[in-house]
């Protein structure tokens, strides 16, 4: 049995493969959850290995969030969990990778991400190998939020209160219809 192919330390990443955020919209209501999108795109002439484990929570992916001129943080739960070493893969010229993710929550207080109007932003960074050479940095994406939606006052208001708590319902996954 051959060894698994190493991906090619010696040439950054950078100069083949870039990575972008985005999101399906640039507005959101406040306590809304934030659905965003990984791409890593190879725009090189020539194939290129690497790991390309993109699904947070991962060791190669790291969230940063910030509101409005505030410094950047690190979204905790998206931090490095030590998974195993993963088979290279081959990204083909003009290839994409892609990865559908939400956000819901500050993972340090449990409240909503989107917890207050304003703006926003979101920036990933990308380590797919223990090397200067194997980093990558998104665009950062800004996103507007808006006063709650007119329908939402009174249960923004008991949540407020301590009397009701933010919950991403899907239906698909719930069987049912949220109360």
């Amino acid at each position: 049995q051959g060894a698994l192919p190493q991906p090619d330390y010696d040439n950054p990443l950078s100069g083949k493969l870039s990575l972008t955020l985005s999101s399906e919209q640039n507005t959101y209501y406040v306590g809304e959850t934030v659905r965003l999108r990984i791409e890593l795109h190879n725009f090189s002439p020539t194939r290129v290995l690497g790991w390309f484990r993109l699904e947070p929570p991962n060791e190669k992916m790291t969230v940063y969030f910030r509101r409005g001129s505030e410094p950047f943080k690190r979204l905790r739960n998206w931090d490095r969990h030590g998974y195993g070493a993963q088979p290279g893969v081959f990204l083909d010229p003009d290839a994409y990778l892609t990865h559908d993710f939400v956000v819901a929550s500050d993972p340090d207080t449990q409240l909503p991400l989107l917890d207050e109007p304003g703006d926003c932003e979101f920036r990933l960074h990308y380590r797919d190998f223990d090397s200067r050479n194997g980093v990558l940095e998104s665009n950062t994406l800004r996103l507007s939020v808006i006063g709650v939606r007119p329908d939402q006052r009174e249960a923004l208001a008991a949540y407020r209160q301590g009397l009701a708590f933010f919950a991403e319902f899907h239906p698909a996954l719930h069987n049912g219809t949220p109360a």
